[in-house]
């Protein structure tokens, strides 16, 4: 009787602790470095092709603000516009596949 009692509290106990263990969840935190190189340019020194680009979109040099270029990764530039059309600015960006 004895040992059915203690069988009893010791799987009652292991079960107890089970479920402390399963309930508290590890949380693996994930850290991402990102860098960006971020360079104001003139809209002469864009590549020719986001300069098509943007004019076939219907916008012009002239209503535009400040460009921002950005380094996204080894492969990518993307190339922000900040544009004043009627009377509000917009951001326009453009990406543009680097030559290897």
């Amino acid at each position: 009787m004895k040992k059915m009692i203690f069988t009893v509290a010791f799987a009652a106990a292991t079960i107890g602790m089970k479920a402390t263990v399963s309930q508290s969840q590890f949380e693996v935190l994930e850290i991402q470095t990102e860098v960006n190189y971020e360079k104001n340019i003139q809209f002469k020194d864009l590549p020719a092709a986001v300069r098509d680009a943007f004019k076939a979109d219907g916008h012009e040099e002239k209503d535009v603000l400040k460009i921002v270029k950005t380094k996204i990764d080894k492969r990518f530039t993307e190339f922000k516009f900040l544009v004043k059309e009627e009377g509000q600015e917009t951001e326009i960006s453009y990406k543009a596949k680097l030559k290897e």
